[in-house]
């Protein structure tokens, strides 16, 4: 199976949300799952950016990014047609996306941007104050 995420963007009220397409025949024909959706308002409300790797148990697990300080986790059981179980990880991080991949090892590695440096608790944030987009949408 192919599973590719793919970021879509919903109205009335405007967010992100997350999708996968699925192929079972190397790409001739495409499935789309589910809908992956936090709700919101406004600009990067909702979740988005996903990276995925199959578990040794065979579900794939799809982290998110999000703006509410950790990635949110979701699972599938049947191949990516439909996900399950959207909850937030364990994994804090910036409003930046992850990239999740197995090693020849077997072990998964997450790149990605933690919510604070190294050691630190706190940390400036950056941007317009939360709510400050939605007047544009």
């Amino acid at each position: 199976h192919l599973v590719v995420p793919v970021q879509t963007l919903l109205h009335n009220p405007s967010r992100h949300a997350q999708y996968t397409y699925v192929s079972d025949d190397q790409g001739q024909i495409w499935k789309r799952s589910n809908l992956i959706d936090l709700g919101g308002h406004g600009d990067h409300d909702s979740c988005y950016e996903g990276t995925l790797e199959e578990l040794t148990d065979g579900r794939i697990l799809m982290l998110l990014r999000t703006n509410l300080d950790v990635f949110r986790e979701v699972y599938s059981e049947d191949h990516g047609y439909y996900w399950r179980k959207l909850r937030p990880s364990q994994i804090d991080a910036s409003s930046s996306p992850g990239y999740l991949t197995r090693l020849a090892s077997g072990r998964l590695i997450l790149a990605w941007n933690p919510l604070y440096p190294e050691g630190a608790t706190t940390y400036r944030r950056h941007g317009p104050p939360r709510g400050a987009v939605d007047r544009f949408l």
